[in-house]
């Protein structure tokens, strides 16, 4: 499941988007929501959730600023900025900062719906690569290892099978690597 934050001051647009659009069906979970930038940006470091629905212009602290904070934080959130301001100022903004869309109000749940799919998908492929990265990585120090093993041990009565059953691989794959 991906974890989602409603961050916005009106009451009305949290409770509809809460309620419109059936979360659960796209492996979605609500986690928490906040009516101000201050709430908001304290519910996502306790939550650390994946996607954040937030209001541009909120009291105590606005949503480009409490963007920021989360960037500056290290925190990893895929943004959805909701704005009734068609300012270019804000939009260029939310560009810096990355957000994955800028949806000005009144948006249909549709658009709100197809934007968090959009930053759903971006998380997936990113965790993807990540995988594949972390895979080259147990595989590199593997072969590292058995290079290492080998410059060791390259006096001794050495071979493929000897390395690999070092490194717990088959000879074959170990060769492979």
């Amino acid at each position: 499941m991906y974890k989602l934050v409603i961050i916005d001051d009106e009451k009305e647009q949290v409770e509809g988007v809460m309620k419109i659009i059936d979360w659960a069906q796209h492996e979605i979970t609500i986690c928490g929501t906040a009516d101000n930038g201050e709430k908001g940006l304290a519910l996502i470091e306790a939550t650390l959730p994946d996607i954040g629905i937030i209001d541009i212009k909120m009291p105590l602290l606005g949503g480009l600023e409490m963007l920021e904070a989360v960037n500056k934080r290290g925190i990893n959130l895929q943004s959805i900025i909701l704005s009734g301001y068609d300012d270019f100022y804000f939009a260029q903004k939310a560009i810096e900062l990355q957000t994955t869309n800028y949806l000005l109000k009144p948006c249909r749940p549709e658009q709100i719906l197809q934007s968090v799919l959009k930053a759903k998908n971006l998380i997936s492929t990113e965790k993807k690569r990540s995988a594949v990265l972390q895979s080259h990585y147990v595989l590199n120090n593997v072969v590292q290892f058995a290079i290492d093993y080998i410059k060791a041990n390259y006096r001794n009565n050495l071979s493929l099978q000897v390395i690999a059953d070092q490194v717990n691989y088959s000879p074959s794959y170990l060769s492979f690597l």
